[in-house]
């Protein structure tokens, strides 16, 4: 098995980090059928779906960037 170089590595998490901050932006910044996301996560009713507050926290955090 091949080893990649620390620098690989830090570069791919570093993108894979952008990504996801893009990604949870978009999901608030567009909204699906005009449902943000935790409106969707309020119709379903499953046991590991986080309280509404958790949303804006992270929305929060994702703003100091």
């Amino acid at each position: 098995m091949n080893k990649l170089e620390p620098n690989t590595l830090r570069i791919a998490n570093a993108i894979a980090f952008v990504l996801v901050i893009i990604t949870n932006g978009l999901a608030n910044a567009l909204p699906l059928n005009n449902n943000s996301t935790g409106e969707i996560s309020d119709r379903l009713n499953v046991l590991f779906t986080p309280a509404g507050y958790v949303f804006s926290i992270g929305e929060s955090f994702t703003l100091r960037f």
